[in-house]
Formats: C-alpha cells, structure tokens, sequence
C-alpha cells in the first residue's frame, strides 16, 4: 500500500480531498473486506465456479438497479455485435477470471489473492512507459520497488520446525544401540 502511494503520489494532485478520492477509497475497504469475507465464510462451502456465479449475479442485480440513475430511461438498442462482444467478455473476461481467482483464494489464500491488485500500479506504470511515453522518475521507481519487496514479503512461507523429528529419532537410534549393546 504505501508503494502504491508513493508511484502515485496523491499529495500533489489537487483533489486529494475529494468525492473520487472518497469513493476510491472506499473501493480499495471493500476490496479488502470482500476477501476476508470470502476467505472466511465461503471457502470449503462453495465451489469457485458457484463463487463466481453469485458474485456476478450479485453485480447484475446492483448495475440494474443503478441504471435508471446513472444511464437514465433512454431506451437502448442493441445489435448484435455488441451483444457478442458483452457475452464473450463477460464470460472470458470476467466469468473466468473469477472462476480463477476464487480458485486462487481456495488454493493459496487471501494474502496471495489479494497481492495481485498490488501489482497492477507497476503493470501500468510499465506500460505506461513503454507504449504512450509517460515519464519515469526516481519516485516512481522508489515505489515499484516497495510494491514488490512489499509482494515478496507476503509470499514467504513460515519456517517450519524439523527439530522434535531429528531428536526423537535421534533418541530411538540412542535406544537401539543401547539395547544392542547390552
């Protein structure tokens, strides 16, 4: 997190302090409470693909309850190419993905799920660079870095102890030879 605020630095924009800046924030706490929540209640009780189907529909519901706010009454036509192109990103591009990343969830946990969004603001300020030419700059690098010590940390597996396996075997080799000895 602090890696992300470093690459983008919202202390010199001028709307730190404003309704984008509360609603990104409130996006960023309820990412983080969706996965705790589905790492918690969820996993062991739903399979990915049945995850992923009642987040989407959940979604489905919100956005048409939204569209009479946001897109007003207009009627809509649609075309068939449109409607292709809405299905085949809808099930590729956001059915699947989910579908994965559920299973991620399940198989790895929620830290290493979770991690991922801490990679897109270096994914994107790397294509940034490269295909529309915005600048790079020792802040910027700083906080690619911090993002990806930050990612690195979150990935170590704990040591685990083989110490209490090594003495009892140690001391049934010590039993052994003493009883042959005798």
């Amino acid at each position: 997190f602090a890696g992300t605020l470093v690459i983008f630095a919202p202390w010199h924009a001028a709307g730190l302090a404003s309704w984008g800046a509360l609603a990104c924030l409130i996006a960023a706490v309820s990412y983080a409470v969706s996965y705790s929540w589905i790492g918690r209640c969820l996993v062991g009780s739903m399979s990915p693909v049945a995850m992923s189907a009642s987040q989407l529909s959940g979604g489905v519901v919100l956005v048409a309850a939204a569209m009479p706010v946001a897109g007003g009454l207009a009627p809509v036509r649609l075309g068939v190419w449109p409607l292709v192109a809405v299905l085949v990103l809808g099930v590729f591009g956001t059915g699947v993905a989910f579908v994965l990343n559920n299973r991620l969830i399940i198989d790895e946990g929620v830290t290493t799920a979770t991690s991922v969004g801490y990679l897109l603001p270096v994914v994107s300020v790397v294509l940034g660079m490269l295909f529309l030419h915005e600048p790079m700059n020792l802040r910027i690098v700083a906080g690619m870095v911090v993002v990806l010590v930050g990612v690195a940390l979150s990935r170590r597996r704990p040591v685990r102890e083989t110490a209490p396996v090594v003495v009892v075997a140690q001391t049934s080799l010590r039993s052994v030879a003493q009883r042959e000895s005798s």
